[in-house]
């Protein structure tokens, strides 16, 4: 699929958006399921300390040349750095900020699987001027492990809605 044909999609998908949104008045229920996946693995290893330092991708350390020894994060441990991250996504979602959306992601490269159907969706929202309407908000958030080791890899998924006030 090119670039251009995508384009083409997105613009099809917002015009139709608009018309439900602004000339039907339609009702609108959309339910999101999301992933994002961390680990060495899946080549994506943010972690944010304490102290707000950003590493972009945790490392093996060497040992003086006898083998590598993981470096293992504590403070906060890599599962709650990565909760973190992952909220403040969420958080950008609810927001239905578009701009605001694309800056955490050019920021922290999260692997959101779904992020570009969701950035449609937030541009179109934005577009229409829907958070004066509509509601985004999430229902659930889970972590398949709670990663310690960076060699440890885990995929975080959360359900969210966008619904229509009354």
């Amino acid at each position: 699929m090119t670039r251009s044909h995508v384009d083409s999609l997105a613009l099809s998908f917002l015009s139709a958006l608009k018309d439900m949104l602004l000339i039907k008045g339609l009702p609108l229920f959309s339910f999101m399921g999301i992933e994002m996946i961390r680990g060495h693995r899946f080549n994506y290893t943010y972690y944010e300390d304490k102290a707000g330092v950003v590493t972009q991708s945790l490392a093996q350390s060497s040992n003086g040349g006898s083998g590598g020894k993981s470096t293992i994060p504590t403070s906060p441990k890599i599962f709650e750095s990565i909760r973190k991250l992952d909220h403040e996504g969420m958080e950008k979602i609810e927001s239905q900020s578009h701009s605001a959306f694309c800056k955490y992601l050019s920021r922290t490269k999260n692997t959101i699987c779904g992020r570009h159907p969701i950035g449609v969706l937030m541009a179109a929202l934005e577009h229409v001027k829907a958070p004066a309407t509509h509601r985004t908000r999430f229902v659930h958030y889970s972590q398949s492990s709670s990663a310690v080791s960076i060699s440890d890899s885990s995929v975080s998924y959360a359900s969210a809605f966008v619904q229509r006030e009354a």
